[in-house]
This record gives structure tokens, C-alpha cells and sequence, in this order.
């Protein structure tokens, strides 16, 4: 589960405690060593992060170049504010966005893990196209698929309370399902990678059952057992991830995207 599921802990305010929660984050899910790697390449003037959620990307971009940041929560948007020393508003509107890409006309748009939990995503990408500037990129990553692999975690996904269940997931999508509705609302795809395939559903999986069982006050001992136990296989399945990838898109369980404004 997320951080943003939780009362934030005080102590990530410090950088110490923050480095050590994205090292433990980058161990756990093969996704973000993909999306870590893919922003060695950033380019662009400033970022805007919607639904920035406790800021987990936007705290190290925010240290490179102007970023602002869209997230309605107020307690999420107050420790935004304090670690990352960005604009936080509380939604997209012309009044904040205009007087941004005035001085940033090159802007890149940060979607992570966001349309799923949009009630309508068309209408969201539609309005980023029409009030953003040329320039304007799209990086975003997006699970998709949904697949699962081991039994123990589909029955407990299917029971207990999840991530995407606590934040209201509006609909999962097939790649192919993805790709119609982003060229639905003119933007064009110009780079993707798969995020992770069958060793990182896995260890997803693998760490999952313990997430879960985290969330039943009775379940709390057995799973800090149980996930002291596995962290090691967790590991080791991420890199056999990174070691075999899955083949293309269409065998993953999440894909990272960089979209452009279609000019014709």
C-alpha cells in the first residue's frame, strides 16, 4: 500500500528518514527503479505532480527545477508543502496554471498512478490538452492488466481492504484500452517501456499478502514476520525482473509512458 493510505509519519520530514523509505520503496516494487532510471532523462522547464500524494517524486525533482503540484487532500498537500517547498493547490484551474506556463512554456505534466482513481480520464486529458502549451509533455506511469499470479494473493485482494480499493479505483485497463483512450484525447505516445512483468508481479504479489495482512489489527505480528521473511525473495524477484523483462507491454503489469500534444 501507499504511504498516502496512512497518517504520514512526522519523522519523513527528514531527509535521512526519506532516503531510507525511497531506498526500502526501490527494493520492494521493480516499478520504481523503471520510473527512477526513465527520469535520468528529464527534460523539460518545470513539472506539475497531480494527485502528488505525499510527494514522492516531486521531493527530488522539486530539488532541480521550478515544480507545483495538485493534490486535494489537505494533510497530503501541508506535507507537500513543508518537504518539498512547492505551489500545492487543490485543483487544476486556469487562474494557477496560466501564470505557470507563462514562465514555463515547456512544462512536463507528472502522472503516477492517477486516471485509474479519475471519474471520467478522458475529460481530465482532454483539458490538459487544450489549456497547456506545445510543449507540453505527459509523463506518466499506469498499471495495467492486472494480472495475478498467486492464489493466497488474489483471494486476500479480493477480501481485504487494497490500495486501490481504499482510494476508489474507477476501472482497469488492457494496454491496448490505454493506447485508445490517449490518442482519443489527442496526445501522442512517443516513448514507453513495460514497469515490470511476471518476477515483478511476483514479488508485487509476494509483498502484497504481508501489505494486506497489515491492515488487520489481529494480522499485524504474522505479517512483520512474514515480510522480514520474504524481503529477500521480494529482492530477488525484482531483479530477475530487471534481469529477464517481460517482452513487450502487452505481458506487463504496468507501463511508463511520455505522451507529446499531437500537432495535426
Amino acid at each position: 500500500m501507499a504511504l498516502n493510505e496512512h497518517r504520514i509519519p512526522s519523522v519523513l520530514k527528514s531527509d535521512w528518514a526519506w532516503f531510507l523509505f525511497r531506498r526500502a520503496k526501490s527494493i520492494l516494487y521493480r516499478r520504481n527503479s523503471v520510473i527512477a532510471s526513465a527520469l535520468k532523462g528529464f527534460k523539460g522547464d518545470a513539472v506539475l505532480d497531480i494527485g502528488a500524494g505525499e510527494g514522492y517524486w516531486l521531493r527530488a525533482l522539486a530539488k532541480q527545477r521550478p515544480c507545483a503540484a495538485i493534490e486535494p487532500n489537505p494533510e497530503l498537500a501541508q506535507f507537500v508543502k513543508d518537504t518539498c517547498r512547492v505551489q500545492v493547490w487543490d485543483t487544476l484551474s486556469n487562474s494557477a496554471w496560466q501564470p505557470f506556463i507563462s514562465v514555463f512554456p515547456s512544462p512536463v505534466v507528472w502522472l503516477f498512478s492517477v486516471l485509474q482513481y479519475v471519474p471520467d480520464p478522458a475529460q481530465m486529458l482532454r483539458e490538459l490538452n487544450e489549456g497547456s502549451p506545445k510543449g507540453t509533455q505527459i509523463w506518466m506511469y499506469q498499471p495495467i492488466h492486472q494480472r495475478q499470479i498467486m492464489g493466497l494473493y488474489a483471494r486476500l485482494f479480493a477480501r481485504w481492504p487494497s490500495y486501490e480499493t481504499v482510494q476508489g479505483r474507477q476501472v482497469v485497463w488492457t494496454w491496448s484500452e490505454l493506447q485508445d483512450l490517449i490518442k482519443s484525447c489527442d496526445w501522442e505516445i512517443i516513448e514507453h517501456r513495460a514497469a515490470y512483468g511476471k518476477w515483478g508481479i511476483l514479488a508485487h504479489e509476494l509483498w502484497g499478502v504481508g501489505v494486506l495482512a497489515w491492515g488487520h489489527r489481529w494480522w499485524k505480528p504474522f505479517s512483520l514476520l512474514y515480510m522480514l521473511a520474504v524481503l529477500p525473495i521480494v529482492w530477488l524477484f525484482n531483479q530477475m525482473d530487471a534481469w529477464f523483462p517481460p517482452r513487450d507491454v502487452q505481458q506487463a503489469n504496468g507501463v511508463w509512458l511520455k505522451l507529446a500534444k499531437r500537432t495535426a
